[in-house]
C-alpha cells in the first residue's frame, strides 16, 4: 500500500519553500481534525470529538512552533507565496471521508488514522530531505521527518489504549490480530536479501557516486537480513521482482513492525529501519 497518493511534487531548494509546504500540510491537518470533530459533535459523540479536537489542539501547537522555528533560521515567518508546489494532502482523503460518514467512529478509529497521518507525513519528509538539493533544507525536512515519527510513535501508544478500553466497554470487540511474528519478519528478510540481489544486478551500469552509494545500501540490506535470520530462522521469498516494489514494501513493513511493537527496543529498531528503508526507496527512484 502506499505512503502517499503521489509522491512529492518536485525538489525543495530553499527554506522558504520548506516552511512554506510545512505550514500548510500542518494547517490542513489542524482543519482536517476540527472537520471531523464538528461532525462527530453533530452526531452527539462528545468523546470521540474531544478526542478530534485535542489532535486538532496539537497540529496548532505544530504550527506555533513552525513559525518559531521559520524566524529562527530565516528571521520571518512562513510565507505561503513560497509554496513551490501544491503539497499532499495531510490526511488520507479516503479514510477521512470515510470516518467523517461513519455512524461507527469511535476513539480507536480515530487514533488509527492519526497514527496513519503521521505516517504519511513521515514519508513526505524523507522523500524531500533525499532530494533535497542545500543542505539546510536536508537538514529541516530531517527534522520534520524525525518529529513525525516521535508524534507516531506516542499516538501508537495513545491507540493501544483506546484499543483496550473498547475491549472492556464494548462485548464484541475485536481481538488484537494473534499471529506471530515470525512470518513478516521472515518476509522482511527475504526482501532485505531480494533488494540486495536485484541493486548488484544494477551495479554494472553505475559509476561513481551511484555505485558507492548502490554497494552502501546493498551491505545494510545483508546485513539486517542476516540479523533478522538470526532471530527467526528461515525466511523465504514471495515474489516480488522489481526494485520499487520491494523497497516499497519494506518501508511499508518496517512501518507495521512499530506499530505492532510492544517492546521499546524493538521499536526504536523498526522506526530506525523505517527511516532507512525510505530514504532507500526515495534514492531508488533517480537511478536511471
Amino acid at each position: 500500500m502506499a505512503l502517499l497518493e503521489c509522491e512529492p511534487g518536485g525538489t525543495v531548494r530553499s527554506l522558504a519553500e520548506f516552511f512554506a509546504l510545512a505550514q500548510a500540510m500542518v494547517a490542513d491537518a489542524a482543519a482536517g481534525y476540527e472537520a471531523l470533530a464538528a461532525a462527530a459533535r453533530a452526531r452527539g459523540q462528545g468523546a470521540v470529538a474531544d478526542r478530534l479536537d485535542t489532535l486538532a489542539g496539537e497540529e496548532h501547537v505544530h504550527l506555533a512552533n513552525l513559525t518559531r522555528w521559520s524566524v529562527d533560521l530565516q528571521h520571518k515567518i512562513p510565507d505561503p507565496s513560497a509554496m513551490p508546489w501544491a503539497p499532499p494532502h495531510a490526511m488520507d482523503p479516503e479514510a477521512g471521508a470515510e470516518l467523517a460518514s461513519s455512524q461507527l467512529m469511535t476513539p480507536y478509529r480515530v487514533m488509527a488514522l492519526a497514527v496513519r497521518n503521521k505516517g504519511r507525513a513521515f514519508a513526505f519528509w524523507s522523500y524531500v530531505a533525499a532530494q533535497a538539493e542545500p543542505r539546510e533544507v536536508q537538514d529541516a525536512a530531517e527534522a520534520m521527518a524525525r518529529e513525525e515519527l516521535r508524534r507516531a510513535a506516542t499516538l501508537r501508544v495513545e491507540r493501544r489504549q483506546a484499543f483496550h478500553a473498547a475491549r472492556r466497554t464494548v462485548a464484541d470487540a475485536a481481538t488484537p490480530d494473534a499471529r506471530g511474528e515470525a512470518e513478516p519478519v521472515n518476509t522482511i528478510a527475504a526482501l532485505e536479501t531480494q533488494l540486495a540481489q536485484l541493486l548488484e544486478q544494477r551495479l554494472p551500469a553505475l559509476e561513481g557516486a551511484m555505485a558507492d552509494r548502490s554497494r552502501a545500501f546493498i551491505a545494510d540490506g545483508r546485513a539486517a537480513a542476516m540479523d533478522i535470520r538470526a532471530a527467526a530462522p528461515g525466511a523465504m521469498g514471495d515474489g516480488q521482482n522489481t526494485m520499487s516494489e520491494v523497497a516499497e514494501r519494506l518501508v511499508a513493513l518496517y512501518l507495521e513492525a512499530a506499530e505492532r511493537s510492544t517492546h521499546y527496543a524493538h521499536l526504536v529498531w523498526a522506526q530506525a529501519r523505517a527511516e532507512a528503508a525510505l530514504t532507500r526507496l526515495a534514492w531508488l527512484r533517480t537511478l536511471p
